[in-house]
């Protein structure tokens, strides 16, 4: 599991590459746990790139999106395979995590929910 962010405006996104399975769950939730501690207004993971999600990694999305809602704070999953998609819709997460079909849908989500945000990149 590969992770690269950048920020537009105050917003984060990630994007992964690879497997969310047991073995990288660790590394990829220290990664969101430093993200989450910046406190920005919106987390955006570009999930493109993601082949495999495994429960694990299900349990991580769920409580980095508790993480930052209780920071006043938004997790939207863009841009999901349709593999990793099914296994989302079958355990019905877009019920309690946004989910977009493009970041920048994402990032208008993010916008909606915290008008104050810009999405101008960061000198």
């Amino acid at each position: 599991m590969k992770i690269y962010t950048a920020q537009i405006g105050a917003v984060v996104v990630a994007k992964l590459f690879g497997e969310i399975d047991t073995v990288d769950t660790e590394g990829l939730g220290e990664a969101l746990a430093e993200i989450v501690a910046a406190a920005p207004p919106g987390l955006v993971l570009d999930f493109a790139e993601v082949r495999y999600i495994a429960s694990m990694g299900l349990a991580l999305l769920l409580q980095t999106a508790r993480d930052l809602r209780n920071a006043r704070s938004t997790l939207v999953i863009a841009a999901v395979t349709p593999a990793v998609k099914t296994v989302l819709d079958t355990v019905h997460l877009g019920a309690v995590i946004s989910i977009e079909t493009t970041v920048d849908a994402a990032l208008r989500r993010i916008t909606a929910t915290h008008p104050a945000v810009a999405l101008e990149p960061v000198a």
